[in-house]
């Protein structure tokens, strides 16, 4: 079941209202997993929903034939197998959410995964994946393999919001984030800002720039605080020096941007959008508990260790690739706890966009990033 959350923010924005004389409120329709519990000391990061595919990603050598995740659903819900039951998750676990109403149900693929983050991505692993109920995906999603040999699906996204604005009819390369077949070496992801339509200009959130990064990203909170839906970073066990890969650039023609309220669109390529490239490292717990970073705090979190960002001046327009090397500057001053890096007490995230201010809904139409052949460079650590 697929039940549209733009849809009805914007019902209540244009001021549509249901008929007073329906006097019993009516059942809830909504059947969904909105978060999931694991065991603290098992976990290395947060588990991460993606549409009706959940990860739990736990520490290495865990034992999976015996664990009893929880589940926070829908109001009035109700989940089978039941919340806390225990399940051997050597393999995939499955889980159905019926409705309150009992009209709707939906059914979840959960997975314990001790993956680690790879250090190196040429793009070249992408697939539309198949959720629990057979259906495919709109999109693509990249996947990787650790030094395990694991798969792995370390980056995430926006194209799940843009379903609304797109429709349907829509191919997997009409999303912001997508492949290009034209990489530096096979494929390469590409991303490109794009208009978000009637109803985004309503919003006025006209554009959606291109992006993907190591993270999750929370649809439901997007329609709310976009900045708080980006929930950045990955655990990773290695000391980050630098970020190389190569890249490719072109800036949209037709600048768009949100000013005093109104939706300004600048044509001409009268103002030149930049893209943007960069990664983060931090301490990844506070107090014991695991977080993230997210829109609001992504350079300046007091658990930031160091920053790598491309300098704008050298994100610039070019039809061929060019090579760059991004050093981790530290910014903060701290040191690194051995061993705290060894049990998973940092994380690590890498962000792509196609313009530079697209978290601010700005930038110019059809701006196009490429990316190919992208690797963390790192410090072994004894």
């Amino acid at each position: 079941m697929r039940i549209n959350y733009l849809f009805f923010t914007l019902l209540a924005i244009v001021g549509i209202t249901f008929s007073s004389c329906i006097k019993d409120e009516a059942l809830n329709a909504e059947a969904d997993i909105l978060k999931i519990i694991a065991t603290d000391s098992i976990q290395r990061t947060s588990p991460k929903i993606e549409n009706t595919n959940i990860t739990v990603y736990v520490n290495t050598g865990t034992d999976l034939t015996k664990q009893a995740p929880e589940f926070i659903i829908t109001d009035g819900a109700t989940i089978s197998p039941a919340s806390k039951t225990e399940l051997d998750f050597t393999d995939s676990q499955f889980y159905t959410v019926t409705s309150q109403d009992g009209k709707w149900s939906k059914k979840y693929k959960v997975t314990y995964s001790t993956a680690k983050l790879p250090t190196k991505y040429n793009f070249d692993n992408y697939e539309i994946r198949i959720n629990s109920d057979d259906e495919e995906e709109k999109y693509f999603t990249f996947f990787d393999y650790d030094e395990a040999g694991i798969k792995t699906y370390p980056w995430t996204n926006a194209n799940a919001a843009f379903y609304f604005s797109v429709g349907e009819d829509a191919t997997p390369y009409d999303y912001p984030t997508t492949i290009s077949k034209e990489g530096y070496d096979k494929s390469a992801i590409k991303l490109t800002t794009k208009s978000t339509g009637f109803f985004g200009n309503i919003l006025k959130k006209p554009i959606a720039a291109g992006s993907s990064f190591i993270g999750q990203f929370d649809v439901q909170q997007a329609l709310s605080n976009s900045l708080l839906a980006i929930h950045l970073g990955a655990p990773f066990d290695k000391v980050p020096t630098a970020i190389t890969g190569k890249f490719k650039y072109e800036s949209g023609s037709t600048f768009v941007e949100v000013i005093n309220k109104r939706v300004i669109e600048t044509p001409g390529k009268k103002i030149i959008d930049k893209f943007d490239l960069y990664a983060v490292f931090f301490e990844n717990k506070t107090e014991g508990k695991n977080i993230y970073l997210d829109g609001t705090n992504k350079f300046d979190h007091p658990n930031i260790v160091s920053i790598a960002r491309i300098d704008p001046s050298k994100a610039i327009e070019t039809d061929s690739w060019i090579d760059f090397k991004i050093p981790f500057v530290n910014i903060n001053g701290k040191s690194i706890n051995i061993q705290k890096l060894k049990s998973d007490g940092y994380s690590l995230t890498i962000v792509m966009s196609s313009s530079v201010d697209g978290d601010f809904f700005k930038g110019a139409l059809e701006s196009t990033l490429l990316v190919d052949d992208l690797e963390i460079i790192y410090e072994k650590v004894k």
